[in-house]
């Protein structure tokens, strides 16, 4: 599969540099799947020309076709991956930063963080992502002491797998004031141990207490991260995904780069919320495609409840595990009506997360009277 998607790269790029100006790629003996309607096809011959695929046959077509022939040696070509959900600041971050995910105990997991923090001693915080209690044996939730152990004088901030919820140290809590007294926000929830103190987990907007105080990121390490997302996606066979909420700084990025001639994936970006960055971005309207369609603004992302491993994702009944939580929603019936009927009133298609089946009963609300 690795040298299949790796070859989806290497003609994604053949693709990409054919101008109109050349009469254009004929890659031949190619092992081609596509499809026509309903049906499958195979083809062995595959014709480029300005930048997209002319033709698709058999040997006939090579001997017709014009262009550079270019020998594939029985190599499979499939479409152009499209990813439909994706975070693609968060995976190019979560490639600069430490990847956690897939451990299967806690205790490889803190071995994992301690390395990755001896080895950047120049680092003011560790950040990374990918923790997932569900697959350890006690299969709980981990705590600051654990981390303590490992990073003591160092802030840590690591986000779950699902993104939903962040686990960090007794260093990090102290910098952000974290007491008893600190209230759950909306949406939000933080773990308490038996005494009422935060064990270091904070479920969804929870974990703003702890994410405000991380100093941003330079516009250099910004640049850094998309360049290092647009290359994994790329080695994946990706070429084209749908960023689920962004806000206005990254779409002036991905401007950038598109303008630059160095957007080797296409991406169809939502707008984060209906909040501020929502009214800078919808001055002019939705953006239906930019630099000669790598890019599009059309849609917007919001989230009405967490996910079901962190426990945040909203439920009729309480979870199984968890007596007298039923997890939790970030906007009440009326804000979220308000939320949808701004978006869609303003020409963007509206997507909204909702896990949970509380969650999506507001959801539903929420489109029946946009609809109405």
């Amino acid at each position: 599969m690795n040298k299949l998607l790796t070859f989806l790269l290497v003609i994604g790029i053949s693709f990409s540099a054919c101008t109109s100006s050349e009469n254009g790629k004929v890659f031949v003996n190619a092992n081609g799947y596509t499809f026509q309607g309903d049906s499958l096809i195979s083809f062995s011959t595959l014709v480029v020309k300005d930048g997209k695929v002319a033709q698709i046959g058999d040997a006939d077509v090579a001997q017709s076709a014009t262009g550079e022939v270019i020998d594939l040696e029985g190599k499979t070509v499939l479409p152009g991956l499209i990813d439909a959900h994706a975070h693609v600041m968060g995976l190019g971050f979560q490639e600069l930063n430490i990847n956690i995910a897939g451990i299967e105990t806690l205790e490889a997991t803190l071995d994992s963080i301690k390395a990755y923090a001896e080895a950047n001693p120049e680092l003011e915080w560790i950040q990374g992502r990918g923790w997932n209690q569900t697959l350890w044996p006690e299969n709980e939730f981990p705590t600051a002491a654990d981390l303590d152990e490992v990073v003591p004088d160092r802030p840590v901030f690591l986000t779950r797998v699902d993104g939903h919820a962040a686990w960090t140290n007794t260093k990090a809590m102290e910098m952000a004031n974290i007491s008893m007294d600190t209230p759950d926000p909306q949406g939000g929830k933080i773990i308490r141990d038996n005494r009422g103190e935060a064990t270091g987990v904070f479920i969804d907007a929870a974990d703003n207490y702890i994410a405000e105080i991380i100093p941003d990121p330079t516009d250099e390490e910004r640049r850094l991260a998309f360049e290092q997302a647009l290359a994994k996606m790329a080695s994946e066979g990706l070429t084209s995904v749908h960023d689920a909420g962004i806000p206005a700084q990254t779409w002036e990025l991905y401007k950038n780069v598109a303008d630059q001639g160095e957007m080797i994936t296409r991406i169809y970006a939502m707008i984060g919320g209906t909040g501020n960055d929502f009214d800078e971005l919808s001055k002019n309207g939705p953006i239906n495609s930019y630099a000669n369609d790598r890019l599009a603004l059309r849609s917007v992302k919001i989230s009405a409840d967490g996910a079901l491993g962190s426990r945040g994702a909203a439920m009729k009944e309480p979870y199984s595990d968890d007596p007298g939580n039923r997890g939790l929603l970030f906007y009440d019936q009326e804000e979220l009506n308000d939320m949808v009927d701004k978006s869609i009133s303003n020409g963007y298609q509206t997507n909204i997360h909702a896990i949970g089946d509380r969650a999506n009963d507001v959801v539903l609300n929420a489109f029946e009277q946009a609809i109405e």
